[in-house]
């Protein structure tokens, strides 16, 4: 039987150690209380047996970035990035229990390489409430989310009779400006604890913890299935994994392993070690294995997430600082990321085989040799900004040259990375994908236009067939080269060729990229003169003979029309963008009243971390807008909340301060017809909801 003991009674008997005095937070509330007690129901030691889980090579990484001296923990895999829990809110109600604010989501979007950057709010309509949310799970489209709260009505925390608070998982959904609360689950309950959700990929089994009556011991880890009609089925003891303490934080994986902390096996290093399901190779029985060092600690080690692939994640630890020279926590708890060498040997990633079929677009017919590349797709639409399969373009508008509007475009698949796979002579390939995963697919040959396809891999016993269909490449003639400066040598980007048939006098135009190149496809054959022109630069011209089957590449030089030094890199003839340019980052899809960025707003920001890299005397302003609907103080603090977002997102990929500034515009610069009170399209609003960098240069 579990005790009556008030919340303040059981967090003074356990401050002696952190991550249970932390008790009052949903993480861990109660659960370190009941662990320390026996369950009238003694678990049998013959039900389960235990291993240690053998450690390949493991990187670990302090988040420095994100973590505080408050408790920072559990971080839930949110599109391109993770939400995760913290108290370190400067301002806001205070829990009197702990010290510290009640803890509120946050997100943090990844990087290039995959590590968290900046730390944002995820919720508006949650954050400041005088309730602890979190941890968090969802659905693997992002559309619903399952979170802890202390059992609340009106969002006023409510205790049993016994004065305890207890815990339970709440439904949201995602609304057009916010998340909405949809209510409790239906396993909860007013004398126990539900806590610490984690949806299985297909959305059918959600794992949690609870204490409620007829349990091994302390905590427990159950699961529920969902049941027609899209509500929850009575929970079910996962008695393979429960001990006569507690295990908490369960994670389900996409293969269906089960990972979790506990503190009731013999091989803990101390406080809450992880540990996971799997399957003994000898025996093909379930087994518990121990994860070791340097998962676990002689502290309090849980909120354990690995990614798809089986290759790096994220756990939380309240650490010391090890004699091997390993970071301990900054503060109370702080999120770890970690990377395997070669994955964990138990456990294998939940791939599919597909077969990709390539054939012509008109006949039929298949395609040898198409090369296939594959890249990650997230639920927003946008794709990994890859720099080795897409360009950084900048489109000049047509009323007025220096003003771009910027997107990434595909490479030319002779400058594309190797391919992930080439089709047979019958056009097909076989490949391993990542259930419950989309991709884009990109297809390529010599003799055709590349094409671009969305796929996810979903689960089921048909076999997986992606059709993929090419239309040839026009009967042209390839024409293409590279624009410089004729002192430096500095490529110039923007400047505009256009080619003139001699004999029909047609015309065709193309301009350069950001590195100076061009390539264009000329309709017809014979003699051509083609004119280039750039702003600085006197124009220049040249002659050449298009002929079937033959490429040509030029390489053009242009004179500046005024006399420059001899530092390329501090010449303004050195710049893609001139002074004053104005660049319109429209490329992004945001949520009406979120500051929250996404992997359409971190594809354009690598866009600019890649010209401000490249071009080391450029500095910005960056300005966020809004639309116009809405209260106007409200969206001028999200457009600054966004604009200094964008800029913290650059200092982390190493842009300095001072070469960025931060201004948030609100609704008060619409570029359309729809100013405040308007009607107009949800199109036309959304297009007035951007980025704008504009350009300056300090040379030294």
């Amino acid at each position: 039987m579990l005790t009556t003991l008030s919340i303040n009674t059981i967090f003074a008997t356990i401050m002696n150690k952190h991550i249970l005095a932390l008790l009052i937070l949903p993480f861990i509330l109660v659960a370190s209380a009941v662990s320390a007690q026996q369950s009238s129901k003694s678990k049998s030691k013959d039900r389960f047996r235990e291993k240690d889980s053998p450690v390949n090579k493991v990187e670990l990484l302090n988040l420095t970035t994100i973590n505080t001296k408050s408790t920072d923990y559990s971080p839930a895999y949110y599109q391109n990035g993770f939400v995760f829990v913290s108290s370190s809110r400067k301002n806001g109600a205070v829990d009197k229990n702990t010290g510290e604010t009640f803890a509120d989501l946050y997100f943090s979007p990844f990087d290039p390489n995959g590590l968290p950057t900046t730390k944002t709010d995820f919720s508006l309509d949650l954050r400041n409430s005088k309730l602890h949310e979190g941890p968090v799970t969802f659905s693997r489209d992002f559309r619903t989310m399952y979170y802890t709260q202390g059992n609340q009505k009106d969002g006023v925390q409510k205790s049993d009779r016994s004065g305890k608070i207890r815990l339970k998982i709440y439904e949201a959904q995602k609304g057009p400006i916010d998340w909405m609360p949809k209510g409790e689950l239906p396993f909860n309950n007013e004398n126990y604890s539900c806590t610490h959700p984690s949806l299985s990929a297909d959305g059918e089994r959600m794992y949690f913890a609870s204490d409620m009556p007829g349990g091994a011991g302390g905590f427990d880890i159950y699961y529920a299935e969902r049941q027609p009609g899209g509500t929850w089925g009575a929970p079910v003891n996962v008695t393979e994994v429960n001990t006569e303490k507690s295990e908490l934080f369960p994670f389900i994986h996409p293969n269906g392993t089960l990972f979790f902390s506990s503190t009731g096996y013999q091989s803990n290093l101390g406080g809450l070690d992880i540990f996971f399901l799997g399957k003994d190779k000898d025996t093909n029985e379930d087994v518990v294995f121990n994860m070791r060092e340097p998962y676990n600690s002689p502290e309090d080690d849980l909120g354990f997430i690995i990614n798809d692939e089986l290759n790096s994640g994220f756990f939380t630890s309240n650490r010391k600082p090890g004699g091997d020279g390993l970071k301990g926590s900054v503060g109370k708890d702080d999120i770890f990321m970690f990377t395997i060498e070669k994955g964990i040997q138990q456990v294998r990633p939940a791939t599919r085989e597909a077969i990709i079929v390539v054939s012509d677009g008109k006949t039929g017919k298949p395609v040898y040799g198409a090369e296939i590349r594959k890249l990650k797709a997230y639920g927003d639409g946008f794709v990994d900004s890859d720099s080795s399969m897409y360009d950084l373009d900048l489109q000049p508008s047509l009323d007025n040259p220096e003003v771009y509007s910027m997107s990434l475009k595909p490479k030319n698949p002779d400058r594309m990375r190797t391919p992930d796979y080439l089709t047979d002579l019958d056009g097909r390939s076989y490949a391993d994908f990542l259930k419950y995963r989309s991709y884009m697919l990109v297809a390529s040959h010599p003799d055709y236009l590349l094409t671009q396809q969305l796929v996810s891999i979903e689960e089921g016993d048909d076999q997986v067939i992606i059709q993929l269909k090419l239309n040839k490449s026009p009967d042209c003639h390839r024409a293409g080269g590279v624009v410089m400066t004729d002192q430096l040598g500095t490529r110039i980007a923007n400047a505009q060729l256009k080619f003139v048939h001699k004999t029909t006098n047609k015309s065709q135009t193309v301009r350069t990229n950001l590195n100076g190149e061009y390539d264009l496809c000329l309709s017809e054959s014979g003699d051509y003169l083609v004119t280039i022109e750039k702003n600085g630069f006197n124009p220049s011209n040249y002659s050449f003979v298009a002929q079937k089957d033959r490429a040509d590449r030029q390489e053009v030089r242009l004179r500046p029309t005024k006399i420059i030094g001899t530092n390329a890199a501090a010449s303004p003839l050195a710049n893609s963008v001139q002074e004053g340019s104005l660049i319109i980052l429209d490329k992004i899809n945001l949520d009406p009243q979120q500051s929250t960025m996404n992997s359409s707003t971190t594809n354009v920001l690598d866009g600019i971390f890649e010209l401000m890299s490249r071009y080391p005397y450029m500095n910005i302003e960056l300005s966020a807008h809004t639309d116009t609907r809405g209260n106007a103080a409200e969206n001028l603090t999200i457009s600054q909340e966004r604009a200094d977002n964008a800029v913290a997102y650059l200092q982390h990929r190493g842009i300095k301060a001072e070469r960025i500034k931060a201004v948030g515009k609100g609704g008060t610069m619409p570029r359309n017809r729809c100013a405040a009170g308007v009607n107009c399209s949800e199109q036309e609003h959304k297009a007035n909801v951007r980025f704008e960098v504009k350009v300056s240069y300090q040379y030294p």
